[in-house]
């Protein structure tokens, strides 16, 4: 059982400790998807026009995964401010897909 050093030494009900995890989770989730958005965008000039129909195709079904189990964990809880890294994420994928099907090709 895990300590919650903010209510000095108490220990953590079971449903605190999962929440917890749930939310480190989330967090891992957003990162991952930022980084291959990130990383889609680097290798923007090497992709062909398949392989980046492919790639949008996939991050998009990625991100509105991720977008909706984020919205159903911030919906219980009081962690609102997760959506603003997700939302983040969605602007940049829209800028990777706009960038490669409207000014690149």
């Amino acid at each position: 059982m895990t300590v919650n050093r903010e209510n000095k030494g108490r220990a953590l009900s079971p449903q605190e400790s999962q929440h917890k995890q749930l939310h480190k989770a989330m967090l891992y989730l957003i990162l991952l998807d930022f980084v291959l958005i990130l990383f889609c965008y680097l290798q923007l000039t090497s992709i062909s026009l398949m392989g980046g129909s492919i790639l949008s195709f996939f991050m998009v079904v990625y991100n509105t995964l991720v977008g909706r189990i984020v919205l159903q964990f911030t919906r219980r809880g009081n962690d609102g401010y997760i959506l603003y890294p997700m939302i983040f994420c969605y602007l940049m994928l829209t800028i990777f897909i706009i960038t490669f099907f409207v000014i690149q090709q």
